[in-house]
């Protein structure tokens, strides 16, 4: 597709050029020919030789600018159907703004309209009141006004190329903000688990001191200690694979404790006294203790994160929240509020969003954001739910 771009880019700027350049021999050597009947052929054939070169050298300007560029200017005198490769290379020398190169091409081309208009017989010189005073001055304006024109594409060249070196250094300004992002929400995280793997490690020294130092203890006791050391290690080891994964820490404030209705309740409530309204769906089967406290805690982070952005970028808006699942199968979270019109009140760097994808993916799920609907914006993170 490039390839195909490029081809009618420049296919398109020769055939006006050459189309150019035939309209205006085709009128200078007519009313040439008006003036004096007897006019010999090989001139205008010679032009159109002439025009066919410098058409060619014209499609090699890029190469060498300003070498295509005086070759061209110094046939333009000679050539009357070369004006459109001239206009073509004097534009595209006057874009790249280099002023010698741009004054040597017009003294070139002011030459060689001069000697043409003394020595060649044709339609400068043939039956006409004009003096070489007034060809020198159309010849200065025309001039002129193609490179006015290659000055003006040449600067809007400049401003884009601007705005694409601004649009690379924004794009990587806002992924380094969403790498500085996963990596705090990833040191959260971490900070969480190292707290659990704590109290894991915890659990399993006080009932191995239990069977070391209470000889007493019935077999029910001793089987329900190794019990508790054995699930309390099978978790620890779950912890610390969570807790190697991790890239960065990052101390933050306390972790909520992963009594997750209570903790949900105290969410919503909060986010309504802010004057938001919240329409909540918790199931049972989640808020009923039945979840591992890992996946509690990456639910009421993702909860917590869905609501602080609808109460930053949509205040006042109804908010539609559902926790749905069931063991062995799934978990959804479901956050679902209306987008109000104009500016985002709170900004839009979707640092909320990249934390919510991060503790997804680190649960095992993924993240899905539908902004298909202009009115409404909706948040689901998918996450497994083991039996």
């Amino acid at each position: 597709m490039p390839t195909l771009r490029r081809v009618w880019s420049e296919g398109w700027r020769m055939a006006v050029a050459a189309a150019t350049g035939l309209l205006v021999w085709t009128v200078a050597w007519g009313l040439a020919v008006d003036a004096e009947p007897d006019l010999p052929v090989w001139p205008a054939l010679l032009d159109l030789m002439l025009a066919i070169a410098a058409l060619v050298a014209a499609g090699f300007r890029r190469r060498a600018p300003t070498a295509i560029a005086l070759g061209v200017a110094a046939v333009s005198g000679w050539s009357a159907a070369s004006l459109g490769a001239l206009a073509l290379v004097v534009i595209s020398l006057s874009a790249r703004r280099r002023p010698a190169a741009i004054a040597a091409v017009v003294a070139v081309q002011l030459g060689s309209t001069v000697s043409a208009d003394l020595w060649l017989p044709g339609p400068s010189s043939l039956g006409s009141e004009t003096t070489l005073a007034e060809l020198l001055t159309a010849a200065l304006i025309g001039n002129a006004l193609l490179v006015l024109v290659g000055l003006v594409i040449g600067a809007r060249r400049a401003e884009l190329d601007g705005l694409r070196r601004e649009a690379v250094l924004l794009r990587a300004g806002q992924e380094a903000g969403a790498e500085r992002a996963r990596i705090d929400e990833r040191g959260r995280i971490a900070r969480e688990l190292h707290d659990e793997l704590g109290h894991r490690l915890s659990v399993i020294a006080v009932h191995s001191a239990a069977l070391q130092y209470r000889p007493d203890m019935s077999g029910e006791q001793r089987t329900q200690s190794v019990a508790a050391i054995r699930d309390a290690a099978q978790r620890a080891l779950v912890d610390l694979r969570n807790t190697l994964g991790m890239l960065a820490e990052s101390p933050s404030g306390d972790e909520p404790s992963p009594d997750l209705r209570e903790r949900l309740l105290e969410l919503i409530a909060d986010v309504r006294r802010a004057g938001t309204p919240v329409v909540a769906e918790l199931a049972p089967s989640v808020v009923a203790g039945a979840l591992p406290d890992d996946l509690a805690r990456h639910v009421f982070r993702i909860v917590q994160e869905c609501l602080t952005n609808a109460l930053r970028h949509a205040p006042g808006h109804e908010v539609r929240l559902s926790v749905t699942g069931a063991a062995g199968d799934r978990l959804v979270v479901r956050s679902e509020n209306a987008v109000p019109v104009g500016p985002l009140p709170g900004g839009g760097s979707a640092r909320g969003l990249v934390g919510i994808a991060e503790r997804a993916r680190l649960a095992g799920g993924r993240l899905m954001v539908d902004r298909d609907d202009p009115r409404r914006f909706v948040v689901e993170a998918v996450l497994p739910w083991p039996g």
